[in-house]
């Protein structure tokens, strides 16, 4: 593993996704073809093993998912042509007979029951299996109906299914080519076609010819990555680049004086945090927690780093968006003064120090945010060291449970509720979770997820939400604005959950 020291910068979790294109292209892409450069290297192809937003571009037109979202973010039919409730325990799908895998094999409701089988299996130790915390079986009625079946009633099943681990895959081809095949040579039933995939250079799809669900306006996508945030932006300015993510935000007033490229900015369903794990030393602590939430002047940092773009946190890890928001909790006031004497109660009078270990750029500004919270921390005494990996790097530490104390994540989860955010952060032993433990909030969160009065489950979640504000299992720092630059007339474009998509599915020619 090699990493890059950073004296004085706080830990973050990183891996800046961005849209760009590669250094190794030398010319414009042809018309038809459009070129995304990540930030950082895919890492699989199999949909429920993904490690971020990056794989999920590629999935969105590999592969379709039961039911998917309009533009309306409505449900809508997709594999499935319509579902129905037996009973308070059944969700039962009749699925679409005319659909067929790139490789010629038909989708029956086998497939779907081997797609959920393989997440919520304990055996297979799938990092999705948590977000189908209701799931218990899958059965196939027919060839083409399949019923799921959950331990209680879920109101949230269908925005689980048209979510970003809910993409079908095939029975048959994965049983007869195994798990890692697959991840590197994926089959889908989606309008494109994997084609090819050579690490750290690019990963190529092919439109169909022939679509159950229509026809791809864009003959060819090509995937690649590109570390560096000035060669993807001088990429876009030449025409090799179809759409920038994350743009950094001391470019957006120059970006808009060029007559080629426009910005596009919206907020994000994702917001920041920096972890502070309440299951090892020295973060084991509560009044620590609460002493650096203080010590962080959130406001400065959006002013003075991003710009004005991004929303502070108010005491919990998601926005006004997700059902559950909490309006009326407050964000952690900067207060120096208040922070030394939670530090002194705490038992560190005189500061403390650690080494940290981050992935290399994930997010917006994430290193010139680090700077500034390190100097922040500094103030009250708290030292730190940091070392930079590659974000698969990261990956495999944090669900192996080997991240330090204190690393920066940040986290969204497109079905637009807080079950998909306090359960998936505070909830005990949770992958991608804060490494936060809570017998009561775990409580709450199991009830929330299985009761379909709205109103109850908003008063469970403000519940939980204020506890967590309390408890401070993270530094709360911003909900963010995502800020895109694209070419004018590109036929690309970005979606809330971060997806960058050629055609939404709702948009293909049928």
């Amino acid at each position: 593993m090699r990493g890059q020291r950073w004296r004085g910068l706080v830990a973050l979790l990183a891996g800046l996704l961005i849209i760009g294109m590669g250094s190794a292209v030398q010319s414009a892409p042809a018309s038809d073809t459009v070129v995304v450069a990540f930030g950082a290297e895919l890492t699989t192809m199999d949909p429920p093993f993904f490690t971020s937003s990056n794989e999920q571009t590629v999935y969105y037109h590999l592969f379709d998912t039961l039911v998917t979202r309009d533009a309306n973010d409505r449900i809508i039919p997709w594999l499935a042509t319509s579902w129905s409730n037996p009973n308070s325990l059944t969700w039962e799908f009749k699925l679409r007979s005319d659909v067929r895998w790139h490789n010629g094999d038909p989708f029956t409701a086998e497939d779907v029951k081997f797609t959920f089988d393989r997440i919520i299996d304990p055996a297979k130790n799938n990092p999705s299996r948590s977000k189908f915390p209701t799931l218990t079986e899958v059965r196939v009625v027919e060839p083409h109906t399949v019923r799921l079946i959950t331990k209680g009633p879920d109101p949230l099943m269908l925005a689980r299914l048209a979510g970003i681990s809910a993409w079908i895959v095939p029975a048959k081809y994965i049983r007869e080519k195994g798990d890692q095949y697959f991840a590197r040579n994926p089959i889908g039933t989606g309008s494109y076609k994997f084609v090819e995939w050579v690490r750290d250079d690019h990963l190529t799809l092919e439109a169909m010819p022939r679509s159950w669900a229509g026809r791809a306006r864009v003959r060819r996508i090509i995937t690649r990555p590109v570390r560096e945030a000035s060669t993807r932006l001088a990429l876009l300015r030449t025409g090799e680049v179809g759409i920038v993510q994350n743009v950094p935000p001391d470019q957006v007033d120059a970006l808009k004086t060029s007559p080629d490229v426009e910005v596009v900015t919206q907020p994000s369903l994702r917001s920041m945090y920096i972890i502070l794990r309440s299951d090892m030393e020295p973060t084991n602590n509560k009044k620590l927690r609460q002493a650096m939430n203080h010590a962080v002047n959130k406001e400065a940092i959006i002013k003075g780093i991003l710009r004005g773009f991004g929303i502070v946190s108010r005491g919990q890890p998601m926005g006004k968006e997700y059902f559950g928001f909490n309006a009326k909790l407050q964000p952690y006031p900067y207060d120096v003064e208040k922070a030394k004497q939670l530090m002194a109660e705490a038992g560190h009078a005189r500061g403390l120090s650690d080494k940290r270990l981050s992935p290399s750029g994930r997010y917006q500004q994430d290193k010139e945010i680090a700077q500034a919270v390190a100097g922040q921390l500094g103030a009250i005494g708290v030292r730190v060291d940091l070392d930079l990996v590659e974000f698969a790097s990261y990956v495999r530490l944090k669900l192996e449970r080997r991240i330090h104390p204190l690393t920066l994540g940040a986290w969204s989860q497109p079905i637009y509720d807080a079950d998909g955010v306090f359960r998936l952060l505070y909830g005990t032993n949770e992958p991608w979770g804060v490494h936060y433990s809570n017998a009561h909030v775990d409580k709450l969160l199991l009830e929330a997820a299985l009761t379909l009065n709205p109103q109850r489950r908003q008063k469970l979640y403000e519940e939980v939400s204020e506890i967590g504000r309390d408890d401070a299992p993270v530094i709360f720092l911003h909900q963010l604005v995502d800020l895109y630059a694209r070419r004018r007339g590109a036929p690309v474009r970005p979606l809330a959950d971060e997806t960058i998509v050629v055609l939404p599915k709702w948009e293909l020619i049928r």
